[in-house]
């Protein structure tokens, strides 16, 4: 997986690294479509890692945040071994790497909360709601389909309880602010981790 860079391949098999209107286009790739273009988003990647690790029954979790404009969203991929749980994220850079966890409720509680936060800062959601933010259990779709059959196809998934604290993620984000600021850092949003 470390050659894939982020990035998608659209129905005519043209890569794009930028996500402007063109997005549109985007079509699901396949494991085998993926390892050849080397070119993936979330939705890609996660497909490939439910190959890679089908034998240890893999779960598939789609969080988006609905807003009126571009509704940003994510897909993980989880899995159990020796009562330990595992979020293992490829696309996502900062996170890149395998994550464990003692329980399936805090992977989803802090998937759920860096999800917001992410929102927040970099995809300028404003008064974010935690009403507005939803996890989805969802099974193995079709590949191929375009955007949008995607996120129906997540949506017809199972619904999973979460919890975050709102007031702790905002002034985190403010705290984390305020420290780059007061170290001369411009612009914050690319440099926070």
């Amino acid at each position: 997986m470390k050659d894939i860079s982020y990035g998608y391949t659209d129905k005519n098999g043209t890569v794009h690294t930028d996500f402007g209107p063109e997005f549109s286009d985007y079509r699901l790739q396949s494991p085998e479509e993926l390892l050849k273009s080397k070119y993936g988003i979330c939705w890609d990647t996660v497909e490939l890692q439910r190959e890679l690790l089908k034998e240890y029954n893999p779960q598939t979790y789609f969080v988006v945040y609905y807003d009126d404009y571009k509704c940003p969203s994510h897909t993980f991929i989880t899995f159990e071994k020796n009562g330990k749980f595992y979020w293992y994220e490829y696309s996502w850079e900062m996170y890149r790497g395998l994550h464990e966890y003692d329980l399936m409720q805090d992977l989803i509680n802090i998937l759920a909360e860096k999800h917001l936060k992410k929102c927040i800062k970099w995809d300028g959601v404003k008064n974010p709601d935690v009403m507005q933010l939803c996890v989805y259990k969802y099974s193995k779709p079709e590949y191929g389909i375009p955007m949008e059959d995607f996120g129906k196809h997540c949506e017809s998934g199972e619904i999973v309880s979460y919890y975050i604290d709102l007031k702790k993620i905002i002034s985190s984000i403010e705290g984390e602010k305020w420290k780059l600021k007061k170290n001369g850092y411009k612009n914050y949003i690319k440099i926070l981790v």
